[in-house]
Protein backbone atom coordinates (compact mmCIF):
# COMPACT_ATOMS: atom_id res chain seq x y z
CA UNK A 1 0.00 0.00 0.00
CA UNK A 2 1.83 3.80 -0.95
CA UNK A 3 2.20 6.43 1.77
CA UNK A 4 -0.21 8.43 -0.38
CA UNK A 5 -3.41 5.87 -0.39
CA UNK A 6 -2.32 5.00 3.77
CA UNK A 7 -2.79 9.13 4.28
CA UNK A 8 -6.18 9.00 2.38
CA UNK A 9 -7.29 6.13 4.18
CA UNK A 10 -6.18 7.70 7.47
CA UNK A 11 -7.91 11.19 6.81
CA UNK A 12 -11.25 9.56 5.70
CA UNK A 13 -11.10 7.35 8.71
CA UNK A 14 -10.44 10.24 11.03
CA UNK A 15 -13.72 12.13 9.36
CA UNK A 16 -15.88 9.58 9.23
CA UNK A 17 -15.09 9.36 13.08
CA UNK A 18 -15.70 12.80 14.09
CA UNK A 19 -19.44 12.78 11.98
CA UNK A 20 -20.31 9.95 13.59
CA UNK A 21 -18.85 10.99 17.27
CA UNK A 22 -21.22 14.29 16.10
CA UNK A 23 -23.90 12.62 15.37
CA UNK A 24 -23.90 11.19 19.05
CA UNK A 25 -24.42 14.20 20.90
CA UNK A 26 -28.18 14.61 19.79
CA UNK A 27 -29.54 11.76 21.58
CA UNK A 28 -33.01 12.89 21.53
CA UNK A 29 -33.05 11.97 17.49
CA UNK A 30 -30.96 8.74 16.24
CA UNK A 31 -28.73 11.27 13.97
CA UNK A 32 -26.82 7.77 13.11
CA UNK A 33 -29.53 5.67 11.87
CA UNK A 34 -30.46 5.05 8.24
CA UNK A 35 -34.00 7.09 9.17
CA UNK A 36 -32.15 10.68 9.69
CA UNK A 37 -29.48 10.43 6.93
CA UNK A 38 -31.40 8.39 3.92
CA UNK A 39 -33.17 11.75 3.07
CA UNK A 40 -29.82 13.49 2.64
CA UNK A 41 -28.27 10.77 0.65
CA UNK A 42 -31.40 10.55 -1.92
CA UNK A 43 -31.06 14.37 -2.12
CA UNK A 44 -27.17 14.50 -3.25
CA UNK A 45 -28.29 11.81 -5.57
CA UNK A 46 -30.92 14.26 -7.24
CA UNK A 47 -28.53 16.88 -7.28
CA UNK A 48 -30.16 18.91 -5.13
CA UNK A 49 -29.20 21.41 -2.76
CA UNK A 50 -30.93 21.04 0.38
CA UNK A 51 -30.37 18.77 3.03
CA UNK A 52 -27.03 20.10 3.14
CA UNK A 53 -25.90 19.01 6.68
CA UNK A 54 -27.75 14.79 5.78
CA UNK A 55 -26.26 15.08 2.30
CA UNK A 56 -22.68 16.06 4.28
CA UNK A 57 -23.07 13.02 6.72
CA UNK A 58 -24.20 10.61 3.84
CA UNK A 59 -21.28 11.95 1.85
CA UNK A 60 -18.74 11.64 4.55
CA UNK A 61 -19.54 8.16 6.17
CA UNK A 62 -19.77 6.90 2.72
CA UNK A 63 -16.14 8.45 1.50
CA UNK A 64 -14.90 7.11 4.80
CA UNK A 65 -16.06 3.48 4.48
CA UNK A 66 -15.35 3.49 1.22
CA UNK A 67 -11.21 4.64 1.57
CA UNK A 68 -10.68 2.98 4.98
CA UNK A 69 -12.68 0.01 5.87
CA UNK A 70 -10.83 -3.37 6.11
CA UNK A 71 -13.92 -5.44 4.45
CA UNK A 72 -14.10 -2.71 0.76
CA UNK A 73 -11.76 -3.59 -1.62
CA UNK A 74 -13.17 -0.98 -4.61
CA UNK A 75 -11.54 -0.88 -7.81
CA UNK A 76 -9.18 2.26 -8.15
CA UNK A 77 -11.27 3.37 -10.88
CA UNK A 78 -14.64 3.68 -8.65
CA UNK A 79 -15.91 7.24 -7.66
CA UNK A 80 -17.92 8.39 -5.08
CA UNK A 81 -20.92 8.72 -6.66
CA UNK A 82 -20.66 5.18 -7.76
CA UNK A 83 -20.44 4.39 -4.14
CA UNK A 84 -22.88 6.73 -2.59
CA UNK A 85 -25.48 4.84 -5.67
CA UNK A 86 -24.84 1.59 -4.17
CA UNK A 87 -25.35 2.69 -0.98
CA UNK A 88 -28.35 4.19 -1.57
CA UNK A 89 -29.70 0.96 -3.73
CA UNK A 90 -28.65 -0.79 -1.12
CA UNK A 91 -30.76 0.78 1.62
CA UNK A 92 -33.83 1.43 -0.45
CA UNK A 93 -33.79 -2.50 -1.17
CA UNK A 94 -34.35 -2.90 3.30
CA UNK A 95 -36.85 0.16 4.35
CA UNK A 96 -37.42 -2.21 7.30
CA UNK A 97 -33.58 -1.72 8.50
CA UNK A 98 -33.69 1.70 8.38
CA UNK A 99 -33.81 2.25 12.20
CA UNK A 100 -30.34 0.56 11.83
CA UNK A 101 -27.40 2.46 12.17
CA UNK A 102 -26.37 4.06 9.04
CA UNK A 103 -22.43 3.13 8.69
CA UNK A 104 -23.05 -0.73 9.55
CA UNK A 105 -25.32 -0.82 6.84
CA UNK A 106 -23.03 1.83 4.16
CA UNK A 107 -20.30 -1.20 5.29
CA UNK A 108 -22.33 -3.94 4.42
CA UNK A 109 -23.37 -2.56 1.14
CA UNK A 110 -19.87 -1.32 0.05
CA UNK A 111 -18.42 -4.77 1.55
CA UNK A 112 -21.06 -7.09 -0.69
CA UNK A 113 -20.53 -5.25 -3.78
CA UNK A 114 -16.91 -4.71 -3.73
CA UNK A 115 -15.46 -7.44 -0.85
CA UNK A 116 -11.74 -8.11 0.14
CA UNK A 117 -10.17 -11.76 -1.55
CA UNK A 118 -8.37 -13.14 0.69
CA UNK A 119 -4.44 -12.91 -0.65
Amino acid sequence: MTTKHTAKQAVAASFALVLLATTQAHAQVDAASVNWIMPGCREAERGGNSEGYKQGMCGGVVRGILYASPTVCSPNEVTFGQARAVVVQYLEQRPSRWHESFSKLTNEALSQTWPCRPH
